[in-house]
């Protein structure tokens, strides 16, 4: 099972489409922001996340990110697609007044299980750890796979 969170206008082949929004007619109309999410999403392979985390405020993230986790079957991934706040690229992270959350190449260490990150913050913060982390540089975003 695949999930795609923010689905919009954009729907995913063979993907359960979630969006908060009826009027594009998702499959499951749902506002991430709400945890615990849907016991029948338990056991998922993977969850998209492209363009929805920066409009998450940073405290309410952590609960999102956490329940990916445990939603995801062992070895599941979640892919995160955000706008990367560095210089030369400030004006797609603050043009949008629904952008509450910014993120930089360093952000997702918090995430990850060993990394200095996490062991001397991320735990404070609650946060879980992921057993890993993949990271790409796409124009001006990033695309993170974190691995269950």
């Amino acid at each position: 099972m695949k999930i795609n969170f923010g689905s919009g206008e954009k729907p995913l082949p063979g993907y359960i489409n979630v969006d908060m929004s009826e009027k594009c007619n998702p499959d499951f109309v749902w506002d991430v922001r709400n945890t615990p999410f849907p016991e029948e999403w338990v056991g998922a392979d993977r969850i998209e996340a492209d363009n929805i985390f920066e409009h998450i405020e940073a405290e309410t993230l952590i609960k999102v990110i956490n329940e990916c986790n445990r939603v995801l079957k062992p070895g599941g991934e979640l892919w995160i697609r955000v706008p990367e706040l560095r210089e030369g690229n400030l004006m797609p992270c603050f043009t949008d007044p629904t952008h509450v959350n910014y993120f930089t190449e360093q952000t997702f260490g918090y995430y990850i299980k060993g990394h200095q990150r996490h062991e001397r913050f991320g735990k404070d913060y609650n946060i879980i750890g992921w057993s890993s982390r993949e990271q790409i540089k796409n124009g001006i975003f990033l695309e993170i796979t974190l691995k269950k």
